[in-house]
Order: structure tokens, then C-alpha cells, then sequence
């Protein structure tokens, strides 16, 4: 069968330029896409390129999703990543948490809406592959959690500490960090939603931390909210910080790590609801970066051009042999489209460190009906 995921990194690979994706990195997500399984709901990805600095460094996500056997795909029974699953006391972890995923008995099978595997290629050159691993729980709102303290009822997710945490980090949850995680729920204002945990799994430095992101609270909710968890360090720079950047953006989402305590590194991702080529603003963004070191010229032009869409009728020789046999079965009514997306930028700030900034560009094949497309 064709590998799907390979399939969207070949086209889209020419679209990519070297000031942002090394060949070698093209090279090693190639590398990867032949160890996963070869099913159709492998195919979109996200690429992580750190900005502003002299040689570009890409990190790679994949998704997983229940459609497809997306939950199954990781449990042990496709080849080529069988072996791995079973010796690699990463990829360990990776196959218990997906096989509990995949049991309609556990809590995750219900909880957990899709998640990604992300490889840092700079760690990957000559090292089995390993993966961090985030996902996306359903239903970790501020509403849902002042309406069951309200009413008396004991929070309900104790499966995020009690199973899916404790399956990625091999290990119980120590009671602190569980306390501390727990906080980060209770804590968010009613319009909040923790939208994304992981554990950097390769990472030594952060391979027992948590990592949360949290979405829909405003500028001024963050300040406060990091107050609420625990967080201590200089509020009066990220309210200067925060305070630039939503001058810029359209929303602005926090990412954070927990362990027995709030770590004080923070991670703010930006967001546009257009995409470049049809926002001005993006423009301003980046001249903003370039203005305080965190991205080059040169990168700022080459995001620009990332984004936007291929279909099947205008790339006949090029287009992925697996699609165009998908499309004699869809017929006129869809085209076989890949898109590619400037989907975010997070700053991160550090004590006593200098501002990064990161592009995140998300590509992947989707089916779109011809009037749609005309729309974009």
C-alpha cells in the first residue's frame, strides 16, 4: 500500500524552502514516514521551524485520528513499526496508551479526540526516531469544570492523571504533579479549554514534566491565570509582551509545562483567522520579528509563500498514485487537493533568555468539491 504520509511530503517538498526546512530534514521526515504505517489517516503533517537563527531546525508532528484504524495503527500489528513498538521503551508507551485508546472499555476510547506524535529531527540523525506525544482530550473546559465544583461532584478527569499520563511516563503520576495538574483544570476562567497535553518523551530534561496548552482565554485571563497555577516570575514583562503581540494577532494560546511546579518557560501561539496571502496583517507580524531578531528576512518571505492549495487536475504527473486511484472512486463531485497552511507562531519567552519565535506549517490531503475551491 502507498504510504500516504510520504506521498503529501514528496509534493509538497518543492514548496519548501531551504531557509526554513533543511534537505537533510526533508530527507529524515522522509526517513520516518517509511517507519509508520502505511494507512490513508496518516497523511497530514505539521513543521516545526525554529526562526532567527543561522542553520534552520525543523521538529516534525504526524497525526492520528480514529478514522481509518487510526487508534489501532499503533498498537503493534503494522509493519514496518511492529519491531519498535515491542523493544523501544518509547514507542512502549506509544502502543500502551494507543492500545487502552482502542478498548472501548477505557476512558481514553471516549476522551480523547485525536493525537500527534512529534520527532525532533536535529535529536534523530543517527538514533531510532522517537516521538513526543500530545493529545487532544474532549471536554477539559472552565465551564464544565466551575459547574462540577458548583454541584458538589467529584472531578471526572482523573483519567487524564490517573491513565493516559500514567501510560506515557511508564509510571503513577507523583501525587504533587497530579495536584498540580488537577489546579491547571480547576483554575481556568469559564471561556478556557485545555485543548492539548503531552509529554516530551526524548527530551531527558523533560521526559517526567506535563505539558499543557490551553485555549480561549483572552491576554488579560493568561496573566491572571498563570497567577492562579502557580506560575512566578516577571508579570509585568509578559503583560508587555502579551500586550505587543495581541496589537498583531487574532488570538493568542498558551502552552506551558507542569511538574511540582509551573515551569517558567511559556509558550504564546499566535494565530491569524486569514491566511498570508489574504491578510496584510501577516506582513506586520513578521516585519514586527524581523524588527526584534526573532525571524530573517529571508524566512519572512519564504512563510509567506507556504501557504495554499494543489489539485489533482493540474498536477497529473506529479500527484500521489494512491490518490488518483482514490479519486476514480470519488468521481467529479470531490478533487484531491493538498494544502499548505501557515497555521501558527508561538513566541516563547524564558527567564533571563532572549525571545524565540517558531512557524508552524501544517500540510495535508484533504477532498474538496470544485465550488469550494473556486471560493478559496
Amino acid at each position: 500500500m502507498n504510504n500516504s504520509l510520504k506521498n503529501v511530503l514528496q509534493f509538497a517538498g518543492s514548496y519548501l524552502n531551504d531557509e526554513l526546512v533543511s534537505s537533510e530534514s526533508i530527507f529524515q521526515m522522509s526517513q520516518i514516514a517509511n517507519l509508520l504505517p502505511t494507512i490513508p489517516a496518516v497523511s497530514e503533517a505539521v513543521l516545526e521551524c525554529h526562526l532567527g537563527s543561522s542553520a534552520p531546525r525543523t521538529d516534525f508532528s504526524i497525526s492520528f485520528t480514529p478514522l481509518n484504524q487510526g487508534r489501532e495503527a499503533l498498537t503493534g500489528y503494522c509493519e514496518p513499526l511492529a519491531n519498535l513498538l515491542c523493544t523501544n521503551p518509547v514507542w512502549n508507551r506509544v502502543r500502551d496508551f494507543c492500545a487502552c485508546w482502542a478498548d472501548i472499555e477505557s476512558p481514553l476510547y471516549k476522551n480523547v479526540a485525536h493525537i500527534w506524535l512529534e520527532f525532533d529531527l536535529d535529536r534523530q540523525a543517527s538514533e531510532v526516531p522517537e516521538p513526543s506525544f500530545f493529545f487532544y482530550p474532549i471536554s477539559i473546559t472552565g465551564e464544565e469544570e466551575k459547574l462540577s465544583l458548583t454541584k458538589n461532584i467529584s472531578l471526572t478527569k482523573n483519567w487524564v492523571t490517573d491513565e493516559a499520563l500514567r501510560l506515557l511516563l511508564g509510571n503513577s503520576l507523583p501525587e504533587q504533579v497530579k495536584k498540580n495538574v488537577l489546579i491547571c483544570f480547576n483554575a481556568l476562567p469559564a471561556s478556557g479549554e485545555v485543548y492539548q497535553i503531552g509529554v516530551m518523551l526524548p527530551r531527558k530534561s523533560e521526559s517526567q514534566a506535563v505539558r499543557l496548552c490551553v485555549k480561549g482565554i483572552t491576554p488579560e485571563q493568561i496573566l491572571e491565570y498563570l497567577r492562579s497555577i502557580g506560575w512566578s516570575d516577571s508579570i509585568s514583562q509578559l503583560s508587555y509582551i502579551l500586550s505587543e503581540l495581541s496589537s498583531f494577532v487574532d488570538v493568542i494560546m498558551l502552552s506551558f509545562s507542569v511538574e511540582k511546579n509551573v515551569h517558567s518557560k511559556i509558550g504564546f501561539e499566535c494565530y491569524f483567522d486569514k491566511q498570508p496571502q489574504n491578510s496584510s496583517r501577516w506582513h506586520l507580524f513578521l516585519d514586527y520579528l524581523i524588527k526584534h531578531q526573532l525571524c530573517t528576512l529571508e524566512e519572512a518571505k519564504a512563510l509567506l509563500k507556504w501557504s495554499g492549495y494543489s489539485i489533482e487536475n493540474c498536477n497529473q504527473e506529479l500527484w500521489p498514485s494512491n490518490f488518483t486511484k482514490a479519486s476514480a472512486f470519488v468521481g467529479t463531485s470531490f478533487k484531491s487537493t493538498i494544502i499548505r497552511l501557515l497555521n501558527h507562531i508561538k513566541i516563547v519567552y524564558e527567564p533571563h533568555q532572549p525571545l524565540q519565535a517558531k512557524a508552524y506549517l501544517w500540510l495535508g490531503h484533504r477532498w474538496f468539491s470544485p465550488s469550494i475551491l473556486l471560493e478559496k
